[in-house]
């Protein structure tokens, strides 16, 4: 060791030696004091120093007694307790430079026991300002806010704010335990949300006081309390900081209470539970609200208190007993049997599923509904209703997809299944493919509404706290699934156009039975449409009576396009093979005249067969499309059937103005 460091740590020592001889005397001094005001009934008779001879004086002991003497004369017993803390946290710092020391060592007990007697008088004082009629309606009126105020500012000098919240926390504990025992619980008519809300309004009632000086203001550390103090003597007007009285006293208790009740966090029944939760989270809300400050607020989240009061909410199983009652209506929708099911429109409830014609598709909507329901859903279990949500509607597209891949095939095995279930009340059975098709082409469109819609209308109240990015990922993420319901509704409307035109195409079948009519059977000439005219219409008409009350106009002018188009082009087919085969036989009847001799052959009177199957055509031709006009008044405007109607009538022009 050098020169230097020996002189600095000779230097440290004395230093120390200095500071524990003032240490010495402030101990003397606070002993003496504390005896004669009679705040030593808890730390026991005065000891002398030990760094000076007991039947000697200290230099100036005279000077200090009267000093005490004249504190106690002038200072209020408020004010003298300000000075006692603001001395001990004097010698708490001093004794802090002077760690490791033996004498140390022996000052220890001396100061805890000056401790114990300040803080006494500390809960003493904080009691007494408080009143005697504490916790009672009219409590805030008896209370002492000068004497509250010089007892919470010792407290804090003294770095000891815990004394004051244990004993507002022991005053408080019988009050609150008696307003929320089960006894109040079940007394209350409005239940746990009448009984949260006396709580509070009796809590912003007792805490008035406490809560005017506690909130810190202009004082923005305990330092600046100190000097005031120190200098001044007391405190201001101004708040006091550094007390925790909602965190530290109010809300311990309170949780305390509540674990009283019986079964109060238990998921068992998620209904009550939601209650519950949904009401202890306000009371929370509350509660921080009387904290003013964001800063405290953040303080009082991150309290280990705090986190093991949420961790009492077992939230993962409420949300697997929601899982399993959302999921089951939905499989039970989705089943074979109950998928296809068509509801009754008398017996439809209103609210989420109104106007729907499937069983499958109300039994999703009102899944999907049920996530975000103000009664079911919980604000820390947003990712999970959320990905809930996203599962319903995959689990609705495959079976939509199953549905097709069927519908596709003919249809007959799902009919199959409506048919052997058994009918109820509430629902029907599809009597054909068509009118499946129809019911899930009208509930893909709502499907698609209300899926555009289902982020505004449900979900955007429970999101406003997320970044913009990931509100967007979920609005994306909803446009995807209702874009891919709308490739099914193109399926859906291809499937109803193929299966309607072919049961028109089907009906026309007999137009190749007309020449056998009119051909060697004297029959007179047309003057009505075939009977099976009528027929091949009815399918498109119940298409119309099937779709008008559920399809929106747009689609069903599609369909009806797209089913004459191509009944038009089938029809046009069939005539144009008759009129062929009409027009070869009539050929060769005249071949055969010719060939039989050159004389003159007298023409016929009235029109020939082949005249009277051109005419029946033509009627039967323009009474199909007067029927299809009913329904798509455009019907003239199809370029199909405007080529079937070119083809008869100038079959039935050439043969009016050809030779016999």
């Amino acid at each position: 060791m050098t020169d230097l460091q020996k002189q600095d740590a000779v230097l440290k020592y004395k230093k120390k030696l200095s500071t524990l001889s003032v240490i010495a005397k402030r101990l003397d001094s606070l002993e003496e004091l504390i005896s004669r005001t009679g705040l030593d009934s808890e730390a026991g008779p005065p000891r002398q120093t030990e760094c000076s001879d007991t039947s000697q004086e200290t230099p100036g002991a005279g000077e200090a007694n009267g000093l005490h003497n004249l504190c106690v004369q002038v200072c209020s017993p408020e004010e003298l307790l300000n000075r006692l803390a603001a001395e001990l946290s004097l010698l708490n710092y001093l004794g802090s430079t002077c760690e490791g020391t033996r004498l140390m060592t022996i000052y220890k007990p001396r100061l805890e026991r000056i401790k114990c007697a300040v803080e006494a008088s500390i809960e003493k004082n904080f009691t007494s300002a408080l009143g005697a009629s504490f916790g009672t309606d009219s409590g805030s009126a008896s209370c002492n806010t000068v004497l509250l105020r010089r007892t919470l500012v010792a407290a804090v000098v003294l770095d000891r704010p815990s004394v004051v919240q244990r004993t507002l926390r022991e005053l408080l504990s019988p009050l609150i335990r008696q307003a929320l025992s089960e006894e109040s619980l079940r007394s209350n008519p409005r239940g746990l949300a009448g009984l949260m809300s006396s709580l509070l309004a009796q809590l912003e009632v007792w805490l008035e006081p406490l809560l005017v000086l506690s909130v810190p203001r202009k004082y923005q550390n305990r330092s600046e309390l100190l000097a005031c103090v120190w200098w001044f003597g007391s405190c201001s007007t101004e708040e006091v900081p550094g007390l925790q009285f909602i965190e530290r006293s109010v809300f311990p208790e309170v949780v305390t209470a509540l674990s009283r009740l019986p079964d109060f966090y238990s998921p068992a029944n998620p209904t009550a539970f939601h209650q519950r939760y949904v009401e202890c989270m306000a009371l929370l809300e509350r509660l921080e609200l009387m904290l003013v400050t964001r800063e405290r607020v953040e303080q009082f989240r991150a309290l280990d208190e705090h986190q093991k009061f949420l961790d009492l909410w077992n939230l993962a199983v409420y949300f697997q007993i929601r899982n399993q009652e959302i999921r089951q209506v939905v499989e039970s929708s989705l089943c074979e049997e109950e998928g296809v099911k068509l509801l009754r429109r008398d017996t439809a409830a209103p609210g989420s599923g109104e106007g729907l014609q499937l069983c499958s598709t109300r039994g999703v909507v009102r899944g999907v509904e049920q996530c975000w329901l103000p009664d079911v859903f919980l604000p820390p279990l947003l990712h999970r209703f959320w990905k809930l949500t996203l599962l319903v509607l995959s689990r609705h597209r495959t079976w939509l997809a199953a549905v097709l891949r069927s519908l596709k095939s003919g249809g007959g095995d799902i009919l199959a299944l409506a048919s052997s279930s058994k009918p109820d009340e509430f629902s029907s059975r599809p009597t054909s493919v068509v009118q499946l098709s129809v019911a899930l082409l009208s509930d893909l469109r709502q499907l698609v509404d209300h899926i555009n819609s289902l982020y505004d209308q449900h979900i955007a109240q429970h999101t406003h706290h997320l970044d913009h990015k990931y509100r967007e990922m979920m609005t994306n993420a909803l446009r995807s699934e209702s874009s891919q319901l709308q490739a099914s509704e193109r399926t859906l409307e291809e499937l109803v156009c193929s299966d309607v035109a072919t049961a028109v195409t089907s009906a026309l079948q007999p137009v190749t039975d007309t020449p056998r009519l009119y051909r060697r059977t004297n029959r007179a000439a047309p003057t009505e449409p075939q009977p099976y005219v009528n027929g091949a219409a009815l399918p498109v008409l119940e298409l119309q009576r099937l779709g008008q009350s559920c399809l929106r106009p747009e689609c069903l002018h599609a369909c009806y396009a797209s089913i004459i188009a191509s009944v038009a082009l089938q029809f046009n087919s069939l005539t144009s093979e008759v009129l062929e085969n009409v027009s070869k036989t009539e050929e060769s009847l005249r071949r055969l005249k010719r060939a039989r001799g050159n004389t003159a052959v007298t023409a016929q009177l009235g029109s020939s067969d082949e005249d009277k199957i051109r005419e029946q055509l033509h009627l039967d031709v323009q009474h199909f499309g007067q029927q299809l006009s009913g329904v798509y008044p455009e019907v003239g405007t199809v370029p199909e059937f405007v080529q079937l109607t070119s083809v008869v009538s100038a079959a039935r022009t050439a043969a009016t103005a050809a030779p016999s």
